[in-house]
């Protein structure tokens, strides 16, 4: 966690640097809502994503795909080549610290809640399933559970036999940040401010580190699958959106309806399906929440108003 907090502090440097950079430029500081340059701000450290292909590509030959973001961000570029753009890695809480405070920065991804959209625009990227509990195999069967077999979320939280760790200043979805919110104080809950959204929180299950933790099905991966397993949370069974998110003034309304006309198109919706797609892990997610997402993406293919 040191580690990953030294590299935090050296991206947030350079995004703060590149923020700066723009900020003072002739055009900013004379036409505020005139866009010359943009940081993007990623929720995955840019030198682990290099890392990972680089990894993956000795282990089994090319990559076919590229981490989600990073495509995400080369289609914009490629689309709106008249500005300057830079991409940066920051953890939740600082990048939200920069967008509250109507910074010349947008997160490439967040999800998408009421109280966020008090202080950003927001252009919609992908919808997928909810987040759910994951949790120790050895840890199953200690959860409090309501009689349908999902997880009471409030009873866990406040239960100090259990060790929870969850990402500071990341939204789980509106039920699952209201229960967190009642538990801020407890002991038993930890929560890191990592620069990646929670995968290294995983490796802390499997390794007995912690107990519990919330996040995608999709998460538990075939490297942690043996330790870990998902649960469904009581009253978190609603779909999640998440999107672009710029400051709420002239500056980020430029942009997120340049965004929304780089997206709102067969091409931009086909990009954007594929990813959400892959979110759904098993085949009983894909028919649930499948058709949903289908028609998600039929409306995503033309510009959405912003007001």
């Amino acid at each position: 966690m040191k580690a990953c907090a030294r590299r935090s502090v050296r991206l947030t440097g350079t995004l703060l640097a590149f923020i700066f950079l723009s900020a003072t430029s002739p055009g900013f500081a004379q036409a505020p809502a005139r866009v010359s340059s943009i940081t993007w701000i990623s929720s995955e450290p840019l030198s682990h994503a290099a890392s990972h292909a680089a990894s993956h590509a000795e282990a089994n030959g090319p990559m076919v795909t590229r981490p989600f973001l990073e495509t995400l961000a080369d289609h914009l570029k490629a689309q709106w080549p008249e500005a300057r753009h830079a991409v940066v890695s920051s953890n939740a809480k600082r990048a939200w610290q920069l967008i509250a405070s109507g910074e010349q920065a947008c997160l490439l991804s967040a999800v998408r809640t009421a109280e966020r959209e008090r202080t950003a625009y927001f252009s919609n990227t992908l919808i997928g399933p909810p987040q759910q509990l994951i949790v120790r195999r050895d840890k199953q069967s200690a959860l409090p559970r309501h009689p349908n077999g999902e997880v009471d979320l409030p009873r866990l939280l406040a239960d100090e036999r259990l060790r929870g760790a969850v990402v500071e200043a990341r939204s789980y979805g509106t039920a699952v940040d209201a229960a967190l919110e009642k538990a801020a104080k407890n002991a038993n809950v930890a929560r890191y401010a990592t620069s990646d959204y929670g995968s290294r929180i995983l490796n802390m299950l499997s390794l007995g580190r912690a107990d519990y933790t919330i996040g995608y099905e999709v998460s538990v991966t075939p490297d942690v699958a043996g330790a870990l397993v998902s649960e469904p949370i009581a009253g978190s069974s609603a779909l999640v959106i998440a999107g672009i998110a710029c400051p709420r003034n002239a500056w980020g309304l430029t942009v997120i309806r340049k965004v929304e006309q780089i997206l709102g198109t067969p091409s931009g919706a086909a990009l954007l399906q594929r990813e959400a797609e892959s979110w759904l892990a098993t085949p009983e997610t894909r028919k649930r929440y499948g058709p949903q997402i289908e028609a998600f993406y039929r409306q995503r293919a033309k510009p959405a108003p912003i007001p």
